[in-house]
């Protein structure tokens, strides 16, 4: 009987890590479904493929150069 109470406590604590843990990775792949926009992530590897997207997203840079050559084409056909 001295045992049955730190049981149940660990037990209970043990259940709402449980759930907690449970929510928070429904929120997470629903927050994905939304910023990928497909509405479904099926597969372990689709939800991979997806995390990694999101984390190691490479932001869009354009040369310094870009500009001046963009700038210069419209002249190279005239001579």
């Amino acid at each position: 009987m001295l045992y049955v109470v730190p049981v149940l406590v660990v037990a209970m604590l043990g259940y709402m890590f449980w759930t907690a843990a449970y929510r928070l990775r429904r929120d997470r792949l629903r927050a994905m479904k939304v910023s990928d926009r497909s509405g479904v992530i099926l597969s372990r590897r689709q939800r991979a493929r997806a995390s990694l997207t999101r984390a190691f997203r490479i932001p869009e840079r354009r040369p310094e150069w870009e500009d001046e050559l963009l700038a210069t084409l419209p002249n190279r056909g005239k001579k």
